[in-house]
């Protein structure tokens, strides 16, 4: 049986085989020997593992076992043996597996030692695991990892029925998770042309009850019994508990937006600490009809238990950062992106009243000079040019589905073929909220916003609720939220991300530029900002920027308190730019 494990961090995707180990932090790729560099230390106790490690590494990793792994990560500096990390570590291999075990949520979270070597823990094990497999499983985990990250400080490692992490550092940063994949199991019929979409919808309709799940747990099934297609595929979606729903939502989402099938296989399976799925073509889980009980305690008793490892923190000032941001930029291209409400302008209660400030504009007309500076804005893209007022910009407008670059006479438009389909759910809109005050229908030609902030808080649900139901009618159209709005968009893949990636291939096309010494900055306030900030975490290069006062979920790199804080940002980068223009 055939299989991969795939190492995924921040977009650079190395493929693990039997027989090999990667080092996603270091890129160190060792064969079935490549243990003896660190295996020949002079600590003998970890001989055996290393022994271990090597023979296991040339076998397939059998899936159905609950003490073999079948993927995990290496992370962090490495420690010395003996010392004080290292007693610390084994005091918690005589102590998790039981904590977990004996654990209503089998779930638990524990720190060991003094603030200079302490070691942070946490340890779960899938809902339906008896206590006894629970035990057994991370108690070989324990073993295990000592062989396959012998002497690293953090790992993390992935079975069937257990997962296990341990760090030196306690904050963890969401955003920044790194995930494995595996695909195994039969080949996909190569007759079969439904099998793809009946996977990747299976997977994502699961993942999206485990999101709303009290429990953060769901399962699902789907069959199809046709000649060329004889299958049924069943899929599990879980996360931590402890955490909120909205972080389970979009951990599941970002893991499951891409699922792998790439395999040929029909079984698969993706994890990072915080949330995992499960594909196979046969049941490998357990029906337990007091789980939700079960569960609802879980959340009230390991919410705050868990909060400390799992802050949403807020990311470092841009402004506090800046010269560790721009440490590397010296001769390299600047490629500048700014959403418009909330980032060059304050958010206001009057969309049509959303003006940047004269100091705001002189600044980015100055930016504008220096590098390839857009505006990328879910604001239709004549709106968008209207208050912005600079000429030397490229736009792009309705989250990518317009885009227009400077000295081009005619804007690119993929999505005009919804013109139609977007007039006629306007409509439906208009008639859907016009009793409601306060609610407003903003048309911009490739997408519609419903706009609530004006509205009383107890109806702010029911447009949300209402716009959803209209547009249900609509196949070619997906709502989405943002802030006090509803954003009605084409399903295809027009957001802000696409419209990054498009206008960064165009100049770098016409520019001539070598990708490699691009800086792509984006600087959004906003959950439809987060597209372009994926797209940017994968580019070597790329930089997020987050404008938001309170602690959030995001993939920027760095943080921005409000548009004054951004305006400031933006001159310091002017400054940057010019000095390192005249030193050339």
């Amino acid at each position: 049986m055939q299989s991969f494990l795939r190492v995924c961090e921040l977009g650079l995707h190395r493929t693990v085989r039997a027989g090999t180990y990667s080092s996603p932090r270091r890129g160190v790729t060792r064969g079935g020997g490549a243990y003896r560099g660190r295996a020949q230390m002079d600590m003998q106790m970890y001989r055996g593992h290393a022994v271990v490690a090597a023979l296991v590494l040339l076998t397939t990793v059998t899936a159905a076992s609950p003490t073999g792994y079948w993927g995990y990560l290496c992370d962090g500096g490495n420690y010395s043996a003996p010392s004080k990390y290292q007693q610390n570590l084994e005091q918690l291999s005589a102590t998790l597996p039981e904590a977990v075990a004996s654990s209503p949520s089998l779930f638990h979270t524990q720190a060991v030692g003094s603030s200079q070597d302490r070691a942070y823990a946490l340890a779960r094990c899938r809902g339906d695991t008896e206590a006894d497999d629970c035990k057994r499983c991370l108690t070989q985990a324990f073993k295990d990892v000592r062989a396959v990250c012998t002497f690293r400080k953090g790992i993390s490692i992935y079975y069937d029925t257990c997962s296990l992490w341990f760090a030196e550092k306690i904050k963890i940063h969401l955003g920044d998770l790194q995930s494995v994949l595996r695909a195994d199991g039969p080949p996909i019929p190569t007759q079969c042309k439904a099998f793809q979409n009946d996977a990747s919808t299976l997977i994502a309709d699961v993942a999206r009850k485990a999101s709303y799940s009290s429990q953060r747990h769901a399962t699902g099934e789907k069959g199809r019994d046709e000649r060329a297609c004889n299958y049924t595929l069943y899929t599990l979606a879980d996360c931590l508990p402890g955490i909120s729903a909205a972080q389970c939502q979009v951990c599941l989402e970002d893991l499951t937006s891409t699922p792998g099938l790439s395999g040929g296989q029909m079984g698969e399976r993706k994890a990072t600490l915080l949330c995992s799925y499960r594909l196979e073509p046969y049941q490998f889980f357990r029906d337990t009809k007091d789980s939700s009980k079960q569960h609802d305690t879980i959340i009230a008793a390991k919410a705050a238990f868990a909060k400390p490892f799992f802050m949403e923190a807020k990311h470092p000032s841009a402004i506090d950062s800046f010269n560790k941001i721009t440490t590397n930029w010296q001769g390299k291209t600047i490629a500048l992106f700014l959403d418009y409400d909330g980032t060059l302008a304050p958010k206001v209660d009057n969309p049509d009243e959303a003006y940047m400030s004269s100091e705001m504009r002189e600044v980015v007309q100055e930016l504008a000079s220096l590098c390839a500076t857009s505006v990328v804005s879910g604001r239709a893209r004549d709106k968008a040019e209207n208050f912005v007022m600079i000429e030397n910009l490229h736009y792009a407008g309705n989250h990518g589905a317009e885009i227009k670059l400077i000295n081009e006479t005619e804007a690119y438009e993929p999505a005009r073929e919804y013109v139609p389909v977007i007039n006629q759910a306007r409509e439906r809109l208009e008639e859907a909220i016009k009793e409601i005050k306060g609610a407003s229908i903003e048309h911009k030609k490739f997408g519609i916003s419903v706009h609530y902030r004006c509205v009383e808080k107890e109806e702010r649900e029911l447009v949300k609720k209402l716009a959803k139901q209209t547009i249900k009618g609509f196949s070619e159209l997906t709502v989405t939220k943002g802030d006090k709005v509803v954003e009605v968009r084409p399903k295809a893949e027009f957001n802000k991300g696409f419209a990054v990636k498009y206008i960064l291939e165009q100049l770098a096309r016409k520019n001539n530029w070598d990708s490699s010494q691009v800086v792509a900055i984006f600087i959004g306030d906003d959950k439809t900002d987060e597209d372009a900030f994926k797209v940017l975490r994968k580019r070597v290069g790329g930089l997020g920027i987050l404008v938001n006062k309170k602690r959030k979920w995001t993939k920027a790199s760095y943080s921005l308190e409000d548009p004054v804080q951004v305006q400031k940002f933006l001159q310091m980068l002017v400054n940057w730019k010019k000095k390192a223009e005249a030193e050339v």
